[in-house]
């Protein structure tokens, strides 16, 4: 069973790097690179969420022979993108896709209020709130490294999601919502997810808005889930 794992904003690759060593003989997890992020830096970041929906939905297909299974993991912006790829292939009745996990993300209901917010913040205010988030260390801050480079990175993505307008169909494809106890992000605004899917379990795990990469309990549900799936 391959699983494609898409990184949230700002984030590369590399941050599934412990799903990458969780792989065996019965479950691939294969990260995809974002254009303008990680590996791919020097490369021109995509500017809009429609051409990021279709180089990674390409970059998934490529993995891909006719009869292959998958499952889709996305955090965050990744979660969106996996959302639109996920309503896609569910309106083509691609069979292939088995499940959709969408982790750290607000219901496509709530995504402009969510967002739109922190597109208009000042560099600083807006760091401070990437520092709430618990994406960045205290000490990064002022990097002028991270300044000069990621904070670039980070506002475009911002800006991607806050001008994303996304698919309001109910898809059929089954669905989990994984969130966490103190993701200010998403904290009263995940349940709205039932307008947009009808077959879908929530589950609530500890820690902040990067969870998915603090607490193992992630990764050890979505490989049970991807276990069974297989067989």
């Amino acid at each position: 069973m391959k699983v494609f794992c898409l990184p949230p904003a700002g984030g590369s690759a590399a941050n599934y790097i412990k799903y990458v060593q969780k792989s065996d003989h019965y479950v691939t997890f294969i990260p995809i690179e974002y254009p303008g992020h990680g590996a791919l830096l020097k490369h021109n970041a995509l500017e809009d969420m429609s051409s990021l929906v279709k180089y990674v939905a390409k970059k998934i297909a490529d993995y891909l022979s006719k009869t292959d299974d998958f499952i889709i993991f996305g955090h965050s912006m990744g979660a969106m993108i996996a959302y639109e790829i996920a309503q896609h292939l569910d309106k083509n009745k691609d069979d292939r896709i088995r499940h959709v996990f969408f982790c750290g993300c607000v219901s496509p209901a709530c995504i402009i209020d969510t967002y739109h917010k922190y597109v208009l913040m000042s560099d600083d205010d807006f760091v401070e709130q990437i520092h709430a988030f618990g994406g960045i260390k205290k000490e990064m801050m002022n990097n002028s490294v991270f300044r000069e480079v990621f904070l670039k990175i980070l506002r475009t993505d911002f800006r991607i999601i806050s001008e994303y307008i996304p698919r309001m169909d109910e898809m059929n494809i089954s669905v989990n919502i994984m969130v966490a106890e103190d993701d200010i992000l998403t904290k009263g605004k995940y349940k709205s997810w039932k307008m947009f899917c009808s077959n879908i379990d929530f589950h609530i795990f500890t820690g902040g808005h990067f969870f998915v990469f603090n607490n193992p309990k992630v990764l050890d549900t979505l490989y049970s889930y991807c276990s069974i799936l297989h067989q």
